[in-house]
């Protein structure tokens, strides 16, 4: 009895991790199965979110084109680099002040651009050569930093180039175009600089001094 009992305890003993493998194995499985289905159903819920937006923005043009605008702008801000150095005779007007006092010479070219547009960084270096080449006061106006001036003077589009005599504005080119902007100086009677003028330091910066 006691060997026929062993034996039968043994037996049991015997089956018992097999039963518990089993159980093992299928809580396994089961949770294997489970999670393809858990990366369908995010799948699903991101394809869902990404369609909504979708058919916002299609019912929402306006909505469409500021998001792109914005994307833009930050893309061109941390990743197009510095923006690069008008040079020449180049001043850079700072503030309303600065803007009026230089008004008043004869002839005044401004460029209004914004450090994110790209045609502005293609024009900055040519613009300075140009201020080497002609007689008249050429200075750059940052659009977003100087927003009175460029609301003043009616700026929508970068870069825009105005030309002013005696303090009156006689000729605007909006967008980069060296050949009209040439014509323009040509068609206001801006002397050719000579030769003491393209090879003298550049003036100082117009930038409005604070009292001390």
């Amino acid at each position: 009895m006691l060997a026929r009992g062993g034996g039968l305890q043994n037996q049991v003993s015997g089956v018992r991790p097999r039963v518990f493998s089993g159980r093992f194995k299928q809580q396994k499985k089961s949770a294997s199965s489970a999670a393809p289905q858990q990366e369908d159903r995010q799948r699903h819920k991101m394809l869902s979110l990404l369609t909504r937006v979708l058919e916002y923005l299609s019912e929402n043009p306006m909505v469409a084109i500021l998001l792109v605008f914005m994307v833009f702008q930050f893309a061109q801000k941390y990743f197009a680099g510095p923006f690069p150095e008008a040079g020449g005779r180049v001043s850079s007007i700072e503030s309303l002040e600065a803007w009026e006092a230089v008004l008043k010479k004869d002839l005044v070219v401004a460029d209004f651009y914004a450090t994110w547009c790209p045609p502005c960084r293609t024009a900055a270096p040519i613009y300075g050569q140009l201020s080497l080449q002609y007689d008249a006061a050429f200075v750059k106006v940052d659009v977003d930093k100087n927003r009175p001036i460029a609301s003043k003077e009616g700026i929508s589009a970068m870069p825009t180039f105005k030309l002013y005599k005696k303090g009156q504005c006689v000729n605007t080119i909006q967008g980069f175009n060296q050949q009209a902007l040439t014509a323009a100086l040509t068609e206001v009677g801006a002397p050719l600089a000579t030769s003491s003028s393209e090879t003298a330091a550049p003036p100082p910066s117009t930038t409005a001094e604070k009292d001390e």
